[in-house]
């Protein structure tokens, strides 16, 4: 349990953010006990809403990996859709395009590892229905790139529920496009 952070706190939780990435991947993958789990997510918790507004694409980054972690190791789906929301509201007001985009993915993202592929997509496209100008941007081709190429791999995954040959085959063909796409971009990168 966070009981205090301390004064400068912008300079602290930019210095310690990957430090918490780091320790959510060792909790997810080798120390996953609902101890474990509750003190990461407290103290990223406590930074997430001790940061300045101000500096977006840091509590962007908090509300992201706050997200991953109610959303992968605490299994809460709805609470991390509320995170993503906020985050997303940040994002809006900026006009920042690739930290757009940067959260596009992460909400996708999460609809993958629900294995919503129909969610997923929607929420991928939406980076093309509203940034179509990322194209333009050298600084947010990889974000648009990461977006287009989970995009193909969720229609790739939905297809392998479909049985019906022409809806397989349409999906699959799309996805190809959404991959041949990223690759374009990823190359520009």
């Amino acid at each position: 349990p966070v009981k205090e952070l301390p004064k400068a706190t912008n300079e602290i939780a930019k210095a310690a953010l990957l430090g918490y990435w780091a320790r959510y991947y060792e909790v997810r993958k080798f120390e996953r006990t609902p101890e474990n789990i509750d003190i990461l997510y407290e103290y990223v918790r406590a930074y997430w809403e001790a940061i300045d507004r101000p500096d977006v694409e840091l509590a962007v980054n908090y509300g992201y990996l706050l997200s991953v972690i109610v959303g992968q190791l605490k299994e809460d789906p709805v609470e991390a859709r509320k995170i993503d929301e906020e985050i997303q509201q940040l994002v809006k007001d900026t006009g920042n395009i690739p930290l757009a985009l940067r959260v596009i993915n992460a909400r996708g993202l999460n609809a993958i590892q629900k294995k919503d592929w129909q969610e997923a997509i929607a929420i991928f496209t939406t980076a093309e229905q509203n940034f179509r100008g990322a194209f333009n941007i050298p600084e947010a081709w990889q974000h648009f790139a990461n977006t287009l190429n989970n995009r193909g791999l969720a229609r790739l995954n939905l297809s392998d529920g479909v049985e019906k040959w022409q809806e397989k085959r349409d999906l699959i063909s799309s996805a190809i496009v959404d991959l041949w796409n990223a690759e374009e971009l990823y190359m520009r990168v």
